[in-house]
């Protein structure tokens, strides 16, 4: 029996039309950030430091002098992000909330076990409802993440049975794009080992590739498995 460490981004790279080159940088563990990756990480870290403080100065960085991580995106200046927005983001974001916790879970398919790691943005066992926080160029079509894995593995992962997409659009940043799903933990795991079973299927019959997936993503017993942002 085999152990191996997967996340919804394994997954996706390769569920979502994305079989070849982005599958690809995932079996061989490169990142290489855009502008745009970097502007939807800096966005998520700021609403979460103006979420546990929003009584501090509402100050955006220097885009001309800092190196802020998307400085090359929002070209159009300070008027995409204001403290209006952001109060709007907390008051739909609630109260109660857990930010950024690593989750865990373990699961075998076809005699494999694998371990499921993932750190949901927000979280509220109160609300019933999981976060996620995303960020786009243009205003996103209704289904863009109805083919995800992420929504099933979180739900499956937490118990909670509500995951909601809030999408910050740059077309519209004054607007909170809000996608959800409701899924029974059960059913979110028949989405995972479905999921699971095509990518194995494609790496089994690809014998380079399938290599290099267990050179990278082999899980020894005593292994570290949060070490990814």
């Amino acid at each position: 029996m085999a152990h191996y460490k997967i996340s919804a981004t394994f997954l996706n790279s390769y569920l979502q039309n994305n079989k070849y080159h982005g599958f690809m940088d995932i079996l061989l563990k490169k990142y290489n950030p855009s502008c745009y990756t970097e502007w939807g990480c800096y966005f998520e870290d700021f609403l979460d430091a103006y979420y546990h403080d929003t009584n501090k100065v509402f100050e955006l960085p220097d885009y001309e002098n800092d190196n802020c991580a998307f400085r090359s995106y929002v070209d159009t200046g300070k008027q995409l992000l204001t403290k209006e927005m952001f109060d709007q983001w907390c008051a739909e974001i609630g109260d109660d909330t857990v930010w950024q916790e690593w989750q865990r879970k373990d699961i075998e398919v076809d005699g494999d076990t694998f371990t499921i790691i993932g750190k949901p943005d927000i979280y509220s066992r109160s609300q019933n409802r999981i976060m996620d926080l995303k960020t786009a160029l243009r205003n996103p079509p209704l289904d863009k993440y109805l083919n995800s894995v992420q929504h099933a593995m979180y739900i499956w992962m937490t118990g909670i049975t509500h995951f909601d997409y809030l999408i910050h659009s740059r077309e519209n940043p004054t607007k909170i794009y809000k996608q959800s799903y409701e899924m029974e933990p059960d059913i979110a795991e028949e989405v995972i080992v479905g999921a699971i079973k095509k990518v194995m299927k494609y790496l089994n019959e690809n014998p380079p590739l399938k290599k290099l997936f267990e050179q990278n993503f082999t899980l020894a017993p005593d292994a570290e498995v949060f070490t990814h942002r």
